[in-house]
């Protein structure tokens, strides 16, 4: 029966369809608080890593990081990668994205006059227009609109982007980003 259900994408409705299953039948998340040799102590398979990257589910990694020129570009371009980190601070990365954050990412919360408060990565364009940017999209205010603008220690990167992922799919998605070793130009 367990195998005539079709996979679920959704985390909510997938873990609660699977509390119904056998625990032999359930698929084993990493969920929160995770040991990382977990995760390091597998070879992953890149392959499906890039598969993993790019998909729009799971953790949705293309929404805002670009390998190849494929992807969006508001976190950093990820082509090369695995040249700048080794595994275990590419898995640290995963895990704690507020961990280390380049000043060029770092999130900004900005208040508008109007009452709005947006939460990305702020960038002033030359004609002095404020452009925030968030995995949704982007914002493009006028100086006069904006309030203030305070810097965060938390990065736009959601923490627990793996916690849905099996250890298994963890690994492949680390297998592909340290094999990302494009020279920086």
């Amino acid at each position: 029966m367990a195998s005539k259900i079709r996979p679920e994408t959704r985390p909510e409705v997938r873990e609660f369809l699977e509390r119904f299953l056998p625990r032999s039948a359930r698929v084993e998340r990493l969920g929160d608080g995770f040991l990382p040799d977990e995760v390091l102590s597998l070879a992953g398979d890149a392959s499906r890593g890039a598969d993993l990257f790019f998909a729009n589910t799971g953790p949705n990694c293309v929404s805002c990081h670009a390998v190849g020129g494929k992807g969006r570009q508001v976190g950093p371009d990820l082509d090369s990668i695995g040249q700048k980190y080794d595994r275990a601070t590419l898995l640290k990365h995963l895990v704690e994205p507020s961990w280390a954050i380049e000043p060029q990412y770092r999130l900004h919360n900005v208040a508008t006059k109007d009452g709005r408060v947006l939460s990305g990565i702020k960038q002033t364009l030359p004609d002095g227009q404020v452009k925030v940017t968030d995995a949704k999209g982007e914002t493009l205010l006028k100086p006069d609109e904006v309030e203030s603008t305070q810097p965060s220690a938390v990065s736009l990167m959601p923490a627990g982007i793996l916690r849905d992922l099996t250890a298994e799919q963890a690994a492949d998605l680390l297998a592909y980003l340290s094999k990302l070793n494009k020279p920086a130009k």
